[in-house]
Formats: structure tokens, sequence, C-alpha cells
């Protein structure tokens, strides 16, 4: 654990070559820039594993709890407040389609860049906005969006 928690950088920044070694990682582990090589699911590193059958409920509150295990503080952030991060602060989404309950996390790099990542693939950027991910009215469509800060910053 410790040295999967000493792989990650931050400042967060988008360099899709420095996951070359890190391919199997899914979106999970590349929302917050954990390079390991394997594919996890939210709750996989504290025994909680969260499927598409997982309530919504569970899915927050074991995100929360495993980022706080990994290392992070985290709150959650309306749309108008990712503006106002604080010193250290970026943010992570977390989407889900609500039919079939497959989910997904896109994260936003220091620059302001958004980004995701799939299993065997490299990170590719996304286009927050374009993708429907947020109504006009301040509420996320489809999704819940995090500040995350690594404890030791």
């Amino acid at each position: 654990m410790q040295k999967m928690l000493n792989n990650r950088n931050h400042p967060i920044e988008f360099y899709p070559e420095e996951w070359e070694n890190y391919l199997k990682a899914g979106c999970y582990p590349y929302s917050l820039n954990l390079k390991i090589d394997k594919f996890a699911l939210i709750g996989d590193f504290i025994g909680k594993r969260c499927t598409k059958n997982t309530d919504e409920d569970t899915l927050i509150d074991t995100l929360q709890e495993e980022v706080r295990f990994l290392g992070f503080e985290i709150r959650q952030v309306r749309l108008r407040e990712i503006i106002h991060l604080k010193n250290g602060e970026f943010l992570i989404y977390l989407r889900r389609d609500k039919h079939l309950g497959v989910y997904h996390l896109l994260r936003r790099d220091d620059n302001g860049t958004w980004s995701h990542k799939f299993p065997d693939e490299y990170p590719i950027k996304a286009n927050f906005l374009e993708e429907e991910y947020v109504r006009s009215n301040n509420r996320f469509a489809k999704g819940w969006m995090f500040a995350l800060k690594p404890k030791d910053s």
C-alpha cells in the first residue's frame, strides 16, 4: 500500500505517457493519480468493492471512506464551488448511468484539463461540459463532484 501511495504525484498534471507502465489501471486509480498496474473499483482497497449493483449512498460513502484511507482529504462540492478550490486541491467527478448502474470517474488536473482513463488505454482529455455531465442550474445531471487534497500537502 505504501509503495502505491508513493507513486502518486502532486500537483496533478495531464501526462498520458506517465501511465505507460500502468495501462491496466482504470478510471478510479487514474482519478486519484495512483499509479498501479491493476484494475480497481471503488472499495477494492478497503475490501468493500462497489459494483454496478451498489446503491448510490453506499457508493458515495465507500468512495469517501476509501479516499481518506488512501491519504486524502475529501469534500463534496457543487458546480459553483469549483472556482473556490483550496490550495492543493484537485477535482474528481463520479458519474453514473442511472439505468445500468455503471460508474466512471474523471479528474480535473491543476491546469483545468479534464481527463479520464479506461483499462488498457492511455488517459485521454474530456470536455466536461460538452459531454452533458452538468446542468445549467448548478446541479450535476448524472453524478457527484469532490475536491481532494493529499493529507501530506
